[in-house]
């Protein structure tokens, strides 16, 4: 086999990308073509990748291997939610000079998960950490996830989910939360006074990717002394956060979308 070059690791990986696009598995041949690469380095660059695993062979018949889906999902977890948005909230944080944060709904759909944390400079300031969970209807980021519920899976959580009163200010009324979605989903902002911590003040953005399906949200927090007066100004530069991050997740449409996609 020739040294493989910088050219050639370019080819490798457009194969890779073609395998990775395609419905179908690929012969040698419909690879040669596709990529109007010769038989005998498209063959050599096969044989390489089916080596190191990102490629097998069946059939005479091409497709990725073991190794590149442990690949993608690596380049996943860094570059994808929440690792490709964290240059965007350290913009943010600075920006508010408050604690702002990326979460998005669990898999139990009952909670909601902080994944990226930048807290403020200010002594006075919210502490949340990367991996804190908190319920749906006390947190901001779970406000904006309730109104992105479709009326089935809406319904089934105020029948089964207990909602537990942290403050005076919690709300835990099906009718109120009910209000407070319908109006997020209008306005396509959260705020959250009160709701778990007496005096701490939250609004939020959802953030969008393909097809306007709902990928999380993003909040900056604060003492409400500083964060209420500021309510207008902070709006503004969390729906600048929100649609340079949803762009980042390939969202298209126009932010916010003027339709949503519910979950079922």
């Amino acid at each position: 086999m020739k040294p493989v070059g910088p050219r050639s690791a370019l080819r490798a990986l457009d194969i890779l990308n073609l395998l990775s696009n395609s419905e179908v598995p690929h012969t040698l041949t419909s690879i040669s073509e596709h990529l109007s690469l010769p038989k005998t380095s498209t063959l050599s660059l096969l044989r390489m990748l089916e080596k190191g695993s990102y490629t097998t062979l069946e059939r005479s018949r091409y497709e990725l291997g073991p190794q590149a889906f442990q690949l993608a999902l690596a380049i996943n977890r860094n570059r994808g939610f929440p690792g490709m948005l964290h240059a965007s909230l350290e913009q943010l944080a600075r920006a508010c000079n408050e604690t702002c944060f990326l979460g998005s709904l669990c898999d139990n759909k009952v909670e909601v998960e902080y994944l990226d944390v930048i807290e403020s400079a200010n002594p006075l300031r919210y502490a949340v950490r990367v991996g804190d969970v908190r319920p749906l209807h006390s947190s901001t980021v779970g406000k904006i996830s309730l109104a992105h519920f479709g009326d089935a899976r809406l319904g089934e959580y105020f029948r089964t989910v207990e909602r537990k009163r942290y403050t005076e200010m919690t709300i835990t009324d099906e009718g109120e939360l009910r209000a407070q979605i319908v109006q997020i989903r209008r306005e396509r902002f959260a705020e959250n006074i009160s709701a778990m911590i007496d005096g701490l003040s939250s609004y939020g953005v959802p953030i969008y990717s393909l097809d306007n399906r709902l990928a999380g949200a993003v909040v900056a927090s604060g003492p409400a002394h500083r964060m209420e007066p500021r309510k207008d100004e902070l709006h503004a530069m969390l729906t600048t956060a929100g649609q340079q991050m949803s762009r980042l997740l390939n969202s298209t449409d126009v932010y916010p979308p003027s339709e949503l996609t519910l979950i079922d």
